[in-house]
């Protein structure tokens, strides 16, 4: 790949993403505390899930109401809705 295609993913990427700048968090929620500002950040962001494959993050299942999901089990999600609303 690219420099090109590295910029355009990107920019597609910022075009349909929302940025949140996280307020931080002060507790620890982790096993890794470098994880603790991505839970904090779908957290102000209101996020449903947070589509990872870090394996710290996935051990917890959930924060809050926030679902912690891999990559392909999130496809699966989509995928049974847009059946479910056919």
């Amino acid at each position: 790949m690219n420099s090109n295609e590295v910029n355009d993913y990107i920019n597609i990427i910022e075009k349909y993403s929302t940025k949140i700048v996280s307020t931080g968090t002060s507790k620890s929620i982790s096993r890794d505390a470098d994880d603790d500002k991505i839970l904090q950040c779908g957290f102000d962001g209101g996020v449903d899930y947070i589509i990872t494959g870090d394996k710290d993050l996935l051990v917890l299942q959930e924060y809050g109401k926030i679902k912690i999901v891999t990559s392909s089990a999130y496809l699966k999600i989509v995928r049974a809705q847009q059946a479910h609303n056919e």
